[in-house]
């Protein structure tokens, strides 16, 4: 029960993604642009659980495989939850 909850953030921020993805360029870029800036190595954590962030992150965003690791992903939950605090 404690992961539906986080998997309707996810799902939300996901489909946020894909709206933004759908809008003006210069939007994209100045959101890409915070998320880089604020969340920086961090981010490969958000895409394991938001797919569609990839998508506005850009082709050059390398997503460290290491977070896709069950054993690291049973750590990093309260990681992403800060992270989903400042997304």
């Amino acid at each position: 029960q404690q992961s539906q909850p986080f998997h309707a953030i996810s799902s939300a921020f996901d489909e946020y993604c894909t709206r933004l993805g759908a809008s003006d360029k210069s939007t994209v870029e100045m959101v890409t642009t915070a998320l880089r800036r604020d969340l920086g190595d961090e981010m490969s954590s958000l895409v394991t659980v938001i797919p569609n962030l990839r998508s506005i992150l850009g082709n050059d965003f390398v997503c460290d495989k290491s977070d896709e690791n069950s054993d690291v992903a049973v750590d990093a939950q309260k990681s992403l939850r800060y992270l989903f605090c400042q997304f």
